[in-house]
């Protein structure tokens, strides 16, 4: 306390109030980054306030590191559309070729800008859910219909297991088709060609809920990467295959708001749930 007021003295404020961020040791040995508030009372003495600042500084490094990734994640497509550029001119002959190479990576900055404002969004607390009964079937269905092409570039196999019991979620149809597409794209991210990608779908039988589990047999995630799977971008430069930026944090959120669960185990080189 004597350094820690030592401190206090030299600081410079307004109104008798002071205050600075420090280094405060505990009796046991351990260090925390504190803001302190120093007020002088007229006449009554001193109050001093200190509060542990760990988590706004962690806050703050999350958010830098958000935008340093956030600008990663633009600077490589909009390289790309530099190079098509550059090459239509030269190569006017293969206009339709490159038209195409632009038309995917124009869909996939779209995407990313999306997935950045929902995110924005969900941090401020103002993601709105439009709700409705959906068949949960259906909906898993169509999600899977609309990867089947890209799968079989890849030589991958997308299958179903859906309980034959018709089941019906009350959910936000589009924000729920939003959180299926993202794990089977990341799914398809992390898994090798001639992979298989397997969905299904179950009633539990505790409680009036659905479980719907996604299981991959692709390279798996390290044990460090899997505590950090939901935060921002924490797979986007996962191994050498590339990953979501924002989608299962986004996933995590809406689930969420859904009043549901969502988590994540896996073993490296034996696949994902």
């Amino acid at each position: 306390l004597a350094g820690l007021y030592q401190s206090l003295s030299s600081l410079t404020g307004q109104n008798g109030k002071s205050q600075g961020v420090f280094t405060i040791r505990r009796k046991d040995g351990s260090e925390f980054d504190a803001r302190v508030m120093h007020l002088h009372l007229d006449g009554a003495g001193v109050v001093t306030i200190i509060q542990d600042n760990s988590s706004e500084k962690a806050l703050q490094t999350q958010k830098m590191r958000f935008v340093s990734n956030a600008s990663h994640e633009l600077r490589t497509p909009i390289a790309n559309l530099k190079t098509r550029l550059y090459l239509l001119r030269r190569q006017p002959e293969k206009l339709d070729e490159h038209l195409e190479v632009v038309d995917q990576v124009v869909g996939k900055m779209q995407l990313l800008m999306e997935e950045m404002f929902d995110f924005s969004e969900m941090e401020r607390g103002v993601m709105l859910l439009e709700r409705e009964d959906v068949p949960l079937q259906a909906l898993v269905n169509e999600v899977i219909q609309n990867y089947q092409a890209k799968a079989e570039r890849r030589s991958l196999t997308l299958e179903c297991d859906l309980a034959v019991e018709p089941l019906t979620v009350f959910v936000d149809r589009k924000r729920f088709i939003q959180v299926l597409a993202n794990l089977v794209s990341s799914a398809m991210s992390h898994t090798r060609e001639g992979g298989q990608i397997r969905i299904s779908v179950t009633r539990d039988s505790a409680k009036p809920e659905a479980i719907i589990q996604l299981q991959d047999n692709g390279v798996g995630i390290a044990p460090d990467l899997l505590e950090q799977v939901f935060q921002p971008f924490s797979l986007a430069k996962h191994g050498d295959l590339g990953g979501t930026a924002l989608g299962l944090t986004l996933s995590k959120e809406i689930v969420e708001l859904h009043g549901g669960a969502i988590s994540a185990t896996s073993e490296a080189g034996k696949g994902t749930a």
